[in-house]
């Protein structure tokens, strides 16, 4: 794994934990669950590669429509784990959501987080468990 790579990880992280803490301080640690039947997030359907693909999220209200192909799929352990960046409007206040459908290279998987930062900035990040 390169170097930029295992920075993006960290930050990543380091984010969730921050919006993590901000969302129980600030949220009153509220958050919405998602079971659809078709995923709501992560790789597209016709991505090839394991960065750069083309990688989606929709969690209305909260969240809209979003492409990027700022994306990243790392397999370690048999588990996939995928993490897409986006920008979008921003929304009044950060929203938090986690256990909504999303799609990985290896399949779908409700293991999943969405940060929806007051600056526009959106962070997902998807772990599909090994067997």
């Amino acid at each position: 794994m390169s170097r930029s790579t295992i920075i993006r990880l960290a930050v990543a992280s380091l984010l969730i934990l921050f919006f993590a803490a901000a969302s129980i301080f600030f949220m009153k640690g509220r958050h919405t669950a998602y079971a659809d039947a078709s995923p709501q997030g992560g790789r597209a359907s016709d991505a090839i590669g394991s960065q750069g693909f083309r990688c989606f999220i929709q969690l209305p209200p909260q969240i809209p429509y979003v492409e990027t192909t700022d994306s990243h799929e790392a397999q370690s352990n048999g588990n996939d784990n995928l993490v897409c960046h986006f920008v979008a409007d921003p929304p009044p206040q950060t929203v938090i959501l986690t256990g909504w459908l999303c799609s990985t290279s290896d399949g779908t998987t409700t293991d999943s987080r969405a940060i929806y930062a007051q600056s526009g900035d959106i962070i997902i990040i998807c772990n599909y468990p090994g067997s």
